[in-house]
């Protein structure tokens, strides 16, 4: 890998590139110099002197095969190949150094080497819909850039603990993805990585950079104790969840702010027993749940200290 990022490439090899990339279906770029931001489409041809200007790119192309050559896009900060049936993700494209975002949302066959390693700092990696059935390990190699996380449509996939030490992770989407149960926080796993992460740098407090869950979807899911590390978690969706009522472990949520749990049908409210530990709640989403209120006063106590809680839509 270091050879080739390393290799002086010719005029003719740039050309070839920009005649492939020229050929594709459904291409868009963004350009830094463009003032309104816009995407260009593939109508504009790329010439070598494009190369090192284009900032984003969105290729949407069947069976996709990626060239190596695709790091002569030096400067690029988003790449989309969202849909393309791709088969291996290459690991050139790692060697792009300004790299902050991809998606490869909708390749169900694509697998990744373990020897992928990102010279950038990955910021939002999109791999919903990608037949996953377990997180891949390069994700566990981006503890110091990684913020957000889209995992949707994985149905089955296996959420290795470890994805919630990730310190400075603040936004997962797990959307429809048959979880049974709310990962366990384990103590060794958490003793472990905060030992490696300090002996490289400091991070954050572990457990305290998720601010935004979606688990919407997974039906009977299980929220146990654990979710009480998530001190600053703001935003919790468990709408479709069929849950019978509202986990009374959310109440350990002391920063918790939106909480949806709309469509989950015949959850019992038990706001009298919760008294007003959701306080805190500026949202609460409860319509389509064919609710049973177990005292007359369930609602008023929600309502009392809610500021927007909707119960029918």
């Amino acid at each position: 890998m270091f050879n080739f990022f390393k290799k002086k490439y010719s005029e003719d090899e740039k050309v070839k590139f920009c005649d492939w990339i020229n050929k594709l279906e459904n291409v868009n770029y963004v350009f830094p110099e463009d003032p309104s931001n816009n995407y260009f489409t593939a109508d504009r041809k790329i010439t070598i002197s494009d190369l090192n200007k284009i900032a984003g790119i969105s290729i949407s192309h069947r069976d996709l095969v990626i060239p190596k050559e695709f790091i002569f896009l030096e400067n690029l900060i988003a790449l989309s190949f969202k849909n393309s049936n791709i088969k291996k993700f290459p690991i050139e494209i790692g060697l792009l150094r300004n790299l902050l975002s991809f998606n490869l949302s909708g390749n169900r066959e694509i697998s990744f080497s373990e020897n992928i390693v990102f010279k950038g700092d990955i910021v939002e990696i999109d791999l919903s819909d990608c037949n996953l059935k377990e997180i891949p390990k390069f994700i566990f190699n981006l503890n110091f850039s990684l913020k957000r996380l889209f995992l949707e449509e994985n149905k089955g996939i296996y959420i290795n603990a470890a994805l919630f030490h990730m310190p400075y992770i603040e936004n997962i989407n797990l959307y429809n993805c048959n979880i049974s149960s709310f990962p366990i926080c384990n103590d060794e796993i958490k003793e472990t990585l905060s030992s490696s992460l300090l002996a490289f740098r400091k991070p954050p407090s572990l457990f305290k950079s998720l601010e935004i869950l979606n688990l919407t979807g997974n039906e009977g899911i299980f929220i146990d104790d654990s979710i009480k590390y998530f001190s600053n978690l703001k935003w919790l969706v468990l709408a479709y969840c069929d849950l019978e009522e509202i986990p009374t472990s959310l109440a350990k949520l002391d920063s918790l702010e939106i909480l949806n749990l709309r469509n989950n049908d015949w959850m019992t409210i038990n706001a009298e027993n919760m008294g007003d530990k959701l306080k805190t709640l500026k949202y609460l989403n409860i319509s389509n749940c064919d609710l049973i209120l177990n005292g007359r006063n369930n609602v008023a106590i929600l309502d009392s200290n809610i500021d927007n809680l909707i119960i029918d839509e």
